[in-house]
């Protein structure tokens, strides 16, 4: 078979790479044009896709993101590229993914520390083309959320002490409801509060643009859906959820900490988890877990959902390895002082 891999997306008619993606059983939200389009979108992020291509079909894509947490040289310190998703490839063809992955590496090995591949399901398959081109399997947890199984089934599996934080924070008035994705000064108050919880975790967080294009590329697709808490009228929490063929991605949350007591976040999950029912979608993926055999809060409350924990994984490739060890060492360093301002 004569297999190409372009590098340039302006080369690939974006009907046929819409079409790959959503006519393949395990494409998502991140090798989408529009996720693409978004990653390039504000100058400390920019995006990669590359593409496989036999007798002028796509038979493989591959979209990443390169962020980056300043301009210039701190810029080029902290770069890394974030893949979520994996390569799509037809009938999970290893040939095809490794032809991906090679040149993959080779573009972004001189403009990156690291490469990061973020499972959403099961990679096995693909483990040998990632182990040929220097990815080592890490393991990683996420929680899957079947919302196929029903209303009531999904109830009575959400914790016994999470049923009643979620019934109380309704009691107190908590009304949860989707917004019109195009209100800025809504993005803007969800943005402070996201702004205010991601300095307390000392982490880092995209400009306040990156969320208003989100609006204008995904939201216009339905792609992006902002579901808000409220209590008299005050905003007090919300979610923001990525929504692609039957799946919904848990994107960025974000609660006032003065209103905790009341439970945002525990109402706003559980309505959507209804939203999500109510519009056809079977499955939300919580996010992230942490490690396995590693205690972490945040797998700890998410459990508390109900939901599936599954051992996808991730594949790291260190590009600049001396660098990578100061760089991590400096990056734990940083959530230390930010976390004490």
């Amino acid at each position: 078979m004569d297999f190409t891999v372009i590098k340039e997306p302006d080369k690939i008619d974006r009907d046929a790479w819409r079409e790959f993606v959503l006519n393949h059983d395990d494409g998502n939200i991140f090798h989408t044009p529009e996720y693409f389009d978004l990653c390039n979108s504000i100058p400390e992020y920019s995006g990669v896709a590359l593409f496989c291509v036999n007798g002028g079909m796509i038979c493989g894509v591959l979209v990443s993101v390169i962020q980056r947490e300043d301009s210039g040289f701190v810029g080029w310190l902290t770069a890394r590229s974030v893949v979520f998703g994996g390569p799509l490839v037809m009938d999970n063809d290893c040939n095809v993914a490794s032809l991906l992955l090679a040149e993959y590496n080779y573009v972004v090995r001189k403009k990156t520390l690291y490469s990061q591949f973020r499972n959403l399901k099961d990679m096995s398959l693909l483990g040998a083309a990632f182990s040929s081109n220097g990815y080592a399997f890490e393991d990683h947890l996420d929680i899957h959320i079947y919302l196929s199984k029903g209303r009531d089934v999904l109830w009575s599996e959400v914790h016994s002490t999470r049923r009643r934080t979620i019934t109380r924070g309704l009691k107190l008035g908590v009304s949860v409801s989707a917004v019109d994705i195009g209100r800025h000064d809504v993005i803007d108050a969800c943005y402070a509060i996201l702004k205010a919880r991601y300095k307390q975790l000392g982490v880092p967080l995209p400009s306040p643009e990156y969320f208003k294009y989100a609006a204008e590329i995904l939201g216009i697709n339905g792609m992006l859906r902002l579901f808000v808490a409220e209590i008299d009228s005050k905003l007090i929490g919300f979610y923001a959820i990525l929504c692609f063929k039957e799946k919904m991605y848990n994107w960025y949350v974000a609660s006032v900490g003065d209103d905790n007591d009341k439970r945002p976040t525990d109402v706003l999950s559980w309505k959507i988890f209804l939203w999500g029912i109510d519009n056809g979608y079977s499955m939300f993926d919580f996010g992230g877990a942490g490690k396995p055999g590693k205690p972490y809060g945040v797998r700890d409350y998410k459990k508390k959902f109900g939901g599936e924990t599954v051992n996808i994984g991730r594949y790291l490739c260190v590009h600049k390895k001396t660098l990578y060890s100061i760089i991590m060492f400096g990056y734990k360093m940083r959530k230390i002082i930010l976390r004490k301002r």
